[in-house]
């Protein structure tokens, strides 16, 4: 009897499968989910801080962009929206 082991590996869990090669059978399966330590939440809200900055950054250059290449103004427009929702996203989590 042939097995197949199938894991999933995130970023704070862990799941698998067990599977019988020959039936094609499903034999086991679970997961494990890892609680984030509060020193992991004050680096990972830093990290959000940092990249909020940066974000805000990079939309005030494709902002000034648009204005002094009006040639591409749509495609710096639209890098410009897309860090903006990238920004409201990080902001949300």
């Amino acid at each position: 009897m042939s097995r197949i082991l199938g894991l999933d590996l995130g970023t704070n869990s862990i799941g698998w499968a067990m599977i019988d090669n020959e039936t094609v059978s499903l034999l086991n399966s679970g997961m494990r989910v890892f609680k984030t330590s509060p020193k992991q939440k004050v680096i990972r809200k830093r990290n959000n801080q940092k990249a909020i900055i940066s974000l805000n950054t990079i939309s005030i250059i494709t902002l000034i962009l648009v204005i002094l290449n009006f040639e591409n103004w749509q495609f710096w427009l639209n890098a410009t929206l897309t860090s903006i929702i990238t920004k409201i996203t990080i902001s949300n989590q």
